[in-house]
C-alpha cells in the first residue's frame, strides 16, 4: 500500500519534503500542504482503515504531552493553522497508530525497526539534495520490500 501511495503522490506531482510530517500553509503550494512519505500515507483512506492517521500533537512548555487529537484529512488545514514550536509549548501534525505517535507510530504500523524507519523516512538519512525527492524514498521502499543488502 505504501508504495502505491508514494507512486500516486509522485505521479500527481504533489508537494513532497522529508523536512516535516505535514506542513500546511497557503503560501507553500496551490493545495497549501507539503508532506513527507508518512504524512501522505496517513491521509490515505486505506491506511486509515488499517489504523494509521494524523493527530494534532500538543505539548506544554515542559514538553509534557497535553493532547493528541485525531484529525481527518478534511480537517487538516484548520487543525494545522498556526503550527508552532516555542517556549510556551508546541503543536504539530504527526502520524499516529494505536497509542504511538511520530517514529514510534511508523515502527509499529509498518513493523520495522527505528533504524529502518529513519533510513526510509528521516531527512538526515538522505543526501541533502535528495531530501525533497520522493523518487529516492520510493527506491528505498522498493529495496526494503525486496530485502536488499543495503537495507538496515
Amino acid at each position: 500500500m505504501l508504495l502505491e501511495v508514494l507512486q500516486r503522490v509522485e505521479a500527481d506531482g504533489r508537494p513532497f519534503s522529508l523536512e516535516s510530517w505535514v506542513w500546511v500553509s497557503p503560501n507553500l503550494h496551490e493545495c497549501g500542504t507539503v508532506c513527507c512519505a508518512v504524512g501522505w500515507a496517513a491521509q490515505d483512506r486505506r491506511m486509515n482503515k488499517e489504523g494509521l492517521h494524523l493527530v494534532r500533537h500538543s505539548t506544554d512548555a515542559s514538553g509534557k504531552i497535553v493532547g493528541n487529537r485525531w484529525i481527518s484529512v478534511t480537517d487538516l488545514p484548520k487543525a494545522a493553522a498556526g503550527q508552532h514550536w516555542g517556549p510556551e509549548g508546541t503543536y504539530v501534525i504527526m502520524p499516529a497508530f494505536l497509542e504511538a505517535i511520530g517514529f514510534d507510530a511508523v515502527e509499529a504500523f509498518f513493523g520495522i525497526s527505528r533504524d529502518q524507519a529513519c533510513w526510509l523516512f528521516a531527512s538526515y538519512r538522505y543526501p541533502r539534495e535528495n531530501a525533497t525527492k520522493i523518487g529516492e524514498v520510493i527506491e528505498r521502499v522498493q529495496a526494503m520490500m525486496a530485502g536488499g543488502e543495503d537495507v538496515p
